[in-house]
This record gives C-alpha cells, sequence and structure tokens, in this order.
C-alpha cells in the first residue's frame, strides 16, 4: 500500500499506517468475496467459458494495490467526515491503530457486499486476476480505478489521480493490440 495523499484533505497518516498494517487481510476480503461471486454466476449460468477464473489461487499482491489505496483512501475521506476517534491521550495510540484498521476492514466488507449489485467492479477483479502482468490486465486495472474513482465521486480527489488512470487506459490499449497482433503474427505463420 502507499502511503500518500489521494484526496484534498487527506491528511491522517494515522489512518493510513493502520490500513497499511491490515493490507493483506483487506486484498483477501476483495479477491475471496469477488472469487465467490464470479463461481457463484458460473454455476448459475453453467457457465464453462470462464474456467480460468476458478483455478486461480495465487496472485502477485501488487497487482491490486492501486484499486486497494483508492478504497482506501475513500474510506479515509469517509471517516473523516464523520471521526470516531476522541481527544488525543498518548497512551491510546497503539489502540486506536488497531481500531482503525480493524473500522476500515470493517467497512471495506461492506462494501464489498454491495458491490453483487455492481458488477463490472467484480468482472474487473476476476479479469485482472485471470491476466496478472499482461496488457489486459493492466488496461482492466485502469479500467477498475475509473470505476472505482466514480463509484466514490464524492471524494475530493486529485486531478492527478484521475489523470493517471485515464492516460494509461489508451497507452494499455496499444500495448494490447500490440501483443494481439504478435500472437497473430505468430499464429498465421505456423498454419
Amino acid at each position: 500500500m502507499i502511503i500518500e495523499s489521494f484526496y484534498w484533505g487527506d491528511y491522517d497518516l494515522q489512518a493510513r499506517l493502520s490500513q497499511r498494517q491490515v493490507y493483506v487481510t483487506a486484498l483477501e476480503a476483495i479477491t475471496s468475496r469477488c472469487y465467490r461471486f464470479g463461481m457463484f454466476a458460473r454455476e448459475l449460468l453453467e457457465d464453462e467459458t470462464h474456467r480460468e477464473w476458478a483455478s486461480l489461487q495465487k496472485y502477485e499482491v501488487r497487482t491490486f494495490e492501486a484499486a486497494l489505496d483508492l478504497l482506501a483512501a475513500a474510506w479515509r475521506s469517509y471517516n473523516a467526515k464523520n471521526d470516531f476517534r476522541q481527544p488525543h491521550f498518548p497512551s491510546m495510540d497503539r489502540l486506536l491503530v488497531e481500531e482503525s484498521g480493524y473500522l476500515w476492514v470493517e467497512w471495506l466488507h461492506k462494501e464489498l457486499a454491495d458491490w453483487i449489485n455492481r458488477s463490472h467492479l467484480v468482472r474487473s477483479v476476476l479479469v485482472i486476476r485471470a491476466n496478472q502482468n499482461k496488457p489486459v490486465g493492466y488496461a482492466a486495472m485502469d479500467r477498475f480505478c475509473l470505476d472505482l474513482l466514480e463509484r466514490f465521486d464524492d471524494v475530493p480527489w486529485h486531478s492527478e489521480t484521475r489523470d493517471a488512470y485515464e492516460h494509461d487506459i489508451p497507452k494499455a490499449r496499444i500495448q494490447m493490440i500490440k501483443s494481439c497482433a504478435g500472437v497473430f503474427r505468430r499464429t498465421s505463420e505456423n498454419t
């Protein structure tokens, strides 16, 4: 998780550090919930075309770092409006960090439960997992991050946050087209 400011007023370093401590827990929540939604959809529709979704056991944790950072920032934005903390007591610092991490993961679980109604977000996670370190996976991550920015459009995001993903999508598409053209060229040469 990158410890940086993503929106105007994102100054709560303590909350960012507490979120970093539960990074793996939050990441597992996202990937496992989307995996379960995806497997349910495959069974419901008797879909055999997305077999790779069922076989994904491992993934590179940094693959989802950008999206997780945006979700964490959205929570901090909402938390800043409804700060759960009481006046500062030095002996409470460690407990506040632990409580903050717990509240972040709890909020994330509630958010993920709502993704049953946001199938495009679930699909993005599954496409990213199935295409790690490939152009189609990078393009899916950029689209996923833009979808998260739209999902939390009331967060006062820095303009460069949105710009980074909007400018990456065309580059990822070009890279994907070149990659596919190379595969097509090799395939047609072999026939």
